[in-house]
Parts: structure tokens; C-alpha cells; sequence
């Protein structure tokens, strides 16, 4: 954690908890990972399924539309937010002047980027030749100045590791706005089903915020409270800035070269193969940046736990993605139906990016938990200077499967310059990095093999559900198999960290 001393009132009790290394710290991450992961599986299975049921009611179009509001609006967001989240979850003390002149600062900047982005929206428009995305697109800009008003209370329980109201909150406002979107997707709204479920999503969290938290109790305004802000955000909101704008210019490309419908088949693609990674890191990432940073002091205790939570990860998110992308031809058109038949090329070429995105996504954060940001900013932009450019030069040349091969050949590519940042900066070499995925490499594979193996034997003579059925169930019972009884000593390292009270991490000045 960053030593900061803010200016502000003198504390009054009750209003600031010491959060450096207590006794009581590794109790309390388990709990808000039990409290953060429990709701966050509930939701996730529900909205697979809420996901699939809308997406059997509107056509490709419909999810075309919002994926060409996502090419730029994240950017957007992301200035719109400062990072200044980050900054009180981190900062040392954070009394109720600090609180009430935060809440000041990000109304002010988060009304500002809602007017910016309803005054682009007719030039995104007339950019992609679409305007019917710019009402749309006007009405996802509403959400800066939304969800800019919950920042203070919903980071005041994150610093103090107060995830369960935050957690329960999050489950039922994404079950109710993912029913909402349902149910609107029914009664034929169209994309418009998509673009309320997100507003609503927004004022939903936003006054149960203020309704649990309460409200600052004075108004205030600091300027050198937000130079502290601003100097530690900057690097840290650049680097996400970078991080959006490669993550989102494979869409850009295809808006502006392509059909809307292939846009929005490979945006389903792309959010069904993201979503168990962005799952997983939802539940760890709020609590374990907090909890590296205060194993700095401890290198290596740092790069080992590093390394089993990397593998853990992996472990499992990659049968998925191996599963997902073996059963795909049978899956897509019994779950989504015929309509999304082209969605199986591209689901499988993105179940293989997801494999290199799952074991390099965690980097970054571990680099900012460390006090990095700089270091993040320089290998992000070499992302955003490769990228693209093979986006562009890729569809041009070879159309959509140029879009898959600079996903497949540049991705890698650069992260081999993220690798040699590793280990300059943390002292884990590229070689010790990958050899640590030996496990859920092998047995996924098996699992694959074992899988499509399967659906061999069982040909077209069988029902398709019968057929998917038999196909995970195998693949499920061969990964295990081989993880428990060829990597038994790596799965034992994971599980030892969720059973073993870590007194060095406790104890620690």
C-alpha cells in the first residue's frame, strides 16, 4: 500500500478502520472471497442462462448495435471513473472530508464525460454509418454520471473488506436486470431491451449505495486532496485506457468493415469465452490486489502465492475453453438456435485466445498491487501499438480470418515482452512462469482429445443433448483424472492456501 497523508478532518470514530497488516487479515480476505465468490456463482449460472433465453428471442443485430456503443464508450468510462476508485480502496485514511470532496470530484468529472458522450454519439453514427446506434449510445452515457455517484460508499466498504453487502447487492441487481432484459427481449424491444437492462443496472447499485452507506455529510472541494488523487490515478487510468482501446479495436475494425450481424455474432463469442475469466477475476481481483501489495515485503512468499493463484486460475479456465471449444458444433445450435450457426468458428478460434488471455491477465494487477503502474503502462501500449494495426492489416488482406490470426499470432507474441517484464520487476522468469501451467495444460488436453474422441464414436445417431451430456461428462471425468492422479501435488498447493491460516502474511509489519 502507498503511504499517503491527505489532507482532510481529524477522523472521528468509527469512520476509519487501520487497514494495514492486522492479525486478522487472511480471515477476513477468505471471508470476502467466500462472500464475493458465493454470490458471484449464483449470478453466473443465471446469467448463462437469462444470457442464452434472450438471446434465442433477438437476432444478431440487436447485440450488433450495443457492441458498436461498446467500441468507444469504454473509453469514456474509463476517464470517467479516474481510477479514483482505487485510490480511496488504497489511500491510508479516508475521513468524512476526504469522503464528502471525493464525492464532489467524481460527480463533477463523471457529468462531464455524460455530455461528452451524448454529444459524440452523432458523429460515432455517421463514423460506423449506423445511426441507429446513437440514441443508444446516448442513452449508455447517462451511466458515467450514474455510476459515478456510487464510487465513494461502494469503495468505503471495499477498503474496510466489507464485500457481503456489496456482493448480495451486486447478485440481486443482476438477477432483476438481467430479467428485466428479458422480459423486454420478449415483449420486442429489441437492443433496447439490452440498453435498459445496463441503465437500470446502474441506478439500481447506485441508490442501494447511498441507501446502505448513506450520504456524505457536507459538501466540500479539495484541490490538494485531488492532486494526490490525480497523481496516483493518472499512470494507473492511462494504462486502462491503453488495455480498453487494443481490447476493443478488433470490434472497431469489424463495425467499420464488416456486417453489424457478424459484429454481433463475434461479440457473442467474445463474451462467452471472456466470461468465466472475467467471472473468476470479479471474485479475486477486489480482494488479492490488497493482499499482494501487502506482501511486498515478502518477495518470495509474494512470487510464490503468485504462482498458485495464476494456477489456479488456469486450472479452471482452461477445461472450460478446451470443453467449450470441442462441443461447440453440437451446442451452439441447440442452445442459441440455427440463427447463430456462424457463431461456431469464431467461438472456438476465441476459446484458444482465451487460453493465452487467462494466463497473462493477472500480471498487470499483480505489477499495480506492487506499486507499478508505470511498468503497466509501457507493455500495454506496445499492446495497443501491435494490435490493432494487426487488426487492420489482417481484415484487409485476408477478411475475418485475418481478425482470428492477429489474435492468434500478435497476442502471444507480445506477451513475451510482458513475460520479460515479470521477471525483471518480480523475479519470475518466463520459463518458470509457463512450467507452471504444466498441469492444466496436460490435462485439458486430455480432456480435449478424450472429448471430441467421444463425439466421434457417437456420430449423428444420437440426440444432440444426449450427445453434449456424454461429451462433458467424459472430459470432466478425464481432467480430473489426470490432474489427481498426475498433478496431485499441484492441486494440493492450491487447495493448502484455502485451508491454511497464513500466519507469516498475518503477523507481517
Amino acid at each position: 500500500m502507498t503511504d499517503q497523508t491527505q489532507p482532510g478532518d481529524t477522523e472521528s470514530p468509527g469512520e476509519q478502520k487501520n487497514l494495514g497488516p492486522t492479525g486478522d487479515l487472511a480471515a477476513r480476505a477468505r471471508s470476502a472471497v467466500l462472500w464475493v465468490g458465493s454470490t458471484t456463482l449464483v449470478w453466473q449460472v443465471v446469467s448463462w442462462g437469462m444470457t442464452l433465453l434472450t438471446a434465442r428471442i433477438l437476432v444478431p443485430d440487436d447485440y450488433g448495435i450495443l457492441s458498436l456503443t461498446e467500441t468507444v464508450s469504454p473509453f469514456l468510462g474509463m476517464l470517467a471513473a479516474l481510477n479514483l476508485t482505487t485510490f480511496i480502496v488504497q489511500t491510508d485514511r479516508f475521513a468524512e472530508h476526504e469522503k464528502a470532496a471525493m464525492m464532489s470530484l467524481t460527480c463533477l468529472v463523471g457529468a462531464v464525460m455524460t455530455i461528452v458522450g451524448v454529444s459524440v454519439a452523432p458523429l460515432l453514427g455517421v463514423f460506423f454509418d449506423n445511426p441507429n446506434m446513437v440514441a443508444p449510445f446516448q442513452a449508455v452515457a447517462l451511466t458515467f454520471v450514474i455510476r459515478a455517484t456510487a464510487v465513494v460508499p461502494l469503495a468505503s466498504l471495499q477498503r474496510e473488506f466489507d464485500f457481503k453487502p456489496i456482493s448480495l447487492m451486486r447478485l440481486v441487481v443482476g438477477i432483476s436486470s438481467g430479467m428485466l432484459q428479458l422480459g423486454l427481449a420478449w415483449a420486442g424491444y429489441g437492443y433496447w431491451a439490452l440498453v435498459m437492462g445496463i441503465l437500470y443496472r446502474e441506478v439500481a447499485s447506485s441508490v442501494w449505495a447511498h441507501l446502505y452507506v448513506g450520504f456524505p455529510r457536507q459538501i466540500a472541494w479539495d484541490p490538494k486532496l485531488y492532486r494526490i488523487a490525480l497523481a496516483f490515478g493518472a499512470p494507473a487510468t492511462g494504462a486502462l485506457l491503453a488495455a480498453v482501446l487494443f481490447n476493443s479495436s478488433d470490434k472497431m475494425v469489424i463495425g467499420k468493415l464488416f456486417s453489424v450481424e457478424f459484429l454481433g455474432v463475434y461479440s457473442m463469442a467474445f463474451f462467452l469465452t471472456d466470461l468465466p475469466l472475467a467471472k473468476i477475476n470479479s471474485v479475486m481481483r477486489p480482494v488479492f490486489l490488497p493482499y499482494f501489495a501487502r506482501l511486498r515485503e515478502d518477495p518470495e512468499r509474494m512470487r510464490d502465492h503468485f504462482r498458485r493463484f495464476v494456477l489456479a486460475v488456469t486450472s479452471v479456465i482452461f477445461p472450460v475453453l478446451v470443453g467449450l471449444a470441442v462441443v461447440a458444433p453440437d451446442a451452439v445450435p441447440l442452445v442459441l438456435g440455427e440463427k447463430w450457426s456462424h457463431l461456431v468458428v469464431p467461438l472456438q478460434v476465441l476459446c484458444a485466445v482465451g487460453l493465452f488471455r487467462s494466463f497473462m491477465d493477472n500480471i498487470p494487477h499483480l505489477l499495480l498491487a506492487l506499486g507499478k503502474p508505470m511498468q503497466v503502462l509501457g507493455f500495454r501500449m506496445i499492446y495497443l501499438a501491435v494490435l490493432p494495426a494487426s487488426f487492420i492489416l489482417g481484415a484487409n488482406v485476408w477478411g475475418t480470418t485475418g481478425i482470428y490470426g492477429a489474435w492468434l499470432i500478435g497476442f502471444p507474441a507480445v506477451s513475451i515482452v510482458v513475460l520479460l517484464v515479470l521477471r525483471r520487476e518480480v523475479g519470475i522468469s518466463p520459463w518458470d512462469y509457463t512450467t507452471n501451467l504444466t498441469a492444466p495444460v496436460c490435462a485439458s488436453a486430455g480432456m480435449g482429445l478424450a472429448t471430441w474422441q467421444v463425439s466421434q464414436w457417437l456420430g449423428s445417431g444420437w440426440p444432440l443433448l444426449i450427445d453434449i451430456a456424454l461429451e462433458i461428462t467424459t472430459g470432466g471425468a478425464i481432467y480430473l483424472l489426470i490432474y489427481g492422479t498426475l498433478f496431485r501435488r499441484q492441486a494440493i498447493s492450491i487447495l493448502s492456501v484455502l485451508r491454511r491460516r497464513e500466519d507469516a502474511s498475518d503477523n507481517a509489519a
